[in-house]
């Protein structure tokens, strides 16, 4: 005895699914409606908290000679733009923005949060220096461990000779 099977249509699939989708919506709504009047009985937000926030712009200016190299390492958040100019000079214009809950602790954020221009000939480096660097934070001593949490981000905006080397 051979069985033959025969292909739906696919208008005949349609009309399962819609159909499979109707059922299962209404056999789930009431489910779904009373999980979500559970969840808004017994969960209460936290009070928002405010942090106070502190930017400073930073600004370096050097001779950079066309055909010159430059590496960027970067913050973790924040943003890079590269501007070409024709001028034989280097730009940095950094804007970094930092969070804590007193003033306090904004000067030991900027103290450590940062960037550091390196020049070895003709290679530049610019590299971001902060709480996300543990190799770094091991060098700083008695930094508060709360501290290394707080959200930070670092602009910048760099303006290079027309003809550079750039790695990001």
């Amino acid at each position: 005895m051979r069985k033959t099977f025969t292909r739906a249509t696919p208008d005949a699939r349609a009309a399962r699914a819609f159909l499979f989708g109707a059922f299962m919506l209404c056999a789930l709504a009431p489910l779904s409606f009373a999980q979500s009047q559970k969840k808004t009985q017994t969960v209460a937000a936290p009070p928002p908290t405010t942090l106070l926030t502190r930017t400073t712009t930073r600004h370096e200016l050097r001779r950079f000679g066309f055909g010159s190299t430059l590496t960027v390492v970067g913050a973790p958040t924040g943003s890079i733009t590269v501007e070409a100019w024709s001028r034989a000079e280097l730009e940095i214009t950094a804007d970094i923005e930092l969070h804590a809950n007193t003033e306090e602790e904004l000067g030991q954020l900027a103290a450590v949060n940062g960037f550091v221009l390196d020049a070895d000939g003709a290679h530049f480096r610019l590299m971001t220096t902060g709480t996300h660097d543990r190799k770094f934070m091991k060098k700083v001593k008695s930094f508060p461990k709360q501290l290394l949490a707080m959200p930070w981000k670092i602009d910048y905006h760099i303006r290079v000779p027309a003809v550079v080397d750039l790695d990001v």
